[in-house]
């Protein structure tokens, strides 16, 4: 009767969207993971329900993956905390029926229209979060521990994450031009040493320990997990990719003995599978390394006590943290001003 209702099957893909984004997963990277997980897009999930819909890709529907656009969309559709957007298009006029984009407030909006899937605290929190973000690192997919978070005292400009080939370091783009007296830059390791000994203290004096570790904990670990979980995907996907390629370095050499193709086609071409079979075995390499890592973390973790001496990490910065303001430096101290969110 004209009344959305929650689709009971896709309703997991959607509250795993916005918790992804909020541990700090990029709209790329949550697409890669879905797809990692052989979850299907919107258009191709809509086509195996039965929906006759018109594709403009070239691509096959069953090759139509996620992408981070598609990510975006979703985590920006109040349609998930129980809203109902309307009227975001119109036509030029009743003669031109050319389609133009309304401006947001003259959308119409009406809540509560039905049930939702994601809580209003957590939508806009992730709003808050789209707004504050800054670069994706192409490395992990994922927004460095101070993105959107750490400002110059001075001149109030977000400072900008830069490498040397010793350190990291965070400096005001202001301060590098010289309009800003805030020309020193901090090291990353640093301002982390500041700030989780400034969250520790703030625990310390206003929480409850032992609730605060396990809820931090619990988060950490969920994270850990699904990253673990993605990489053995990624292993997974590596290694039918080397059998993959190997089978071909056969069948080529098989070619070349049965005359199908010549020694000069066999020479141009079987260098390159080699080459893509080197990048493979690194590629592999690095995930068992990374793997490696996280059993290494794990046995850590089992040995140690309980204490707050867990490290930094995006979600614990979200949970705490608003802003952070850094100072010039004065007589070889600098103010850094945090703001809380507790």
């Amino acid at each position: 009767n004209n009344k959305l209702v929650v689709d009971e099957k896709v309703r997991d893909v959607i509250t795993t969207i916005f918790s992804l984004y909020l541990k700090g997963y990029g709209f790329s990277k949550i697409a890669e993971y879905l797809n990692q997980k052989k979850i299907p897009s919107p258009s191709l999930y809509k086509y195996y329900q039965g929906s006759r819909l018109f594709i403009t890709s070239k691509k096959n529907r069953e090759d139509i993956k996620w992408q981070g656009n598609a990510i975006k969309r979703i985590l920006q559709n109040e349609v998930y905390v129980g809203n109902l957007i309307q009227g975001k298009r119109t036509t030029v006029s009743y003669k031109n029926h050319k389609i133009r984009k309304k401006k947001r407030d003259d959308w119409i909006k009406v809540e509560n229209t039905h049930e939702a899937i994601i809580r209003p605290d957590l939508f806009n929190q992730v709003q808050k979060e789209m707004k504050s973000r800054t670069k994706i690192l192409k490395r992990t997919g994922c927004v460095h521990l101070f993105a959107g978070k750490v400002y110059c005292f001075e001149c109030n400009r977000r400072l900008r994450k830069k490498n040397s080939k010793r350190h990291t370091y965070l400096v005001c783009p202001n301060g590098e031009k010289k309009i800003c007296s805030n020309s020193t830059s901090i090291r990353y390791e640093e301002l982390e040493k500041i700030i989780i000994q400034e969250i520790h203290k703030k625990i310390e004096r206003y929480g409850n320990k032992e609730k605060v570790l396990e809820m931090i904990s619990k988060k950490e670990r969920e994270n850990k997990e699904e990253k673990k979980v993605q990489l053995e995907q990624e292993k997974l996907e590596c290694i039918k990719e080397m059998e993959k390629n190997q089978k071909y370095l056969q069948n080529l050499y098989e070619d070349k003995v049965d005359g199908v193709i010549t020694k000069k086609e066999f020479d141009v071409l079987y260098p390159k599978y080699q080459k893509k079979e080197v990048e493979i075995s690194k590629h592999l390499e690095q995930i068992e390394q990374k793997l490696h890592a996280f059993q290494s973390k794990d046995s850590i973790k089992k040995t140690e006590s309980i204490s707050f001496s867990i490290p930094l990490s995006r979600v614990l910065i979200d949970e705490f943290i608003e802003e952070i303001s850094v100072g010039k430096v004065d007589s070889n101290r600098r103010k850094i001003r945090i703001t809380w969110n507790l």
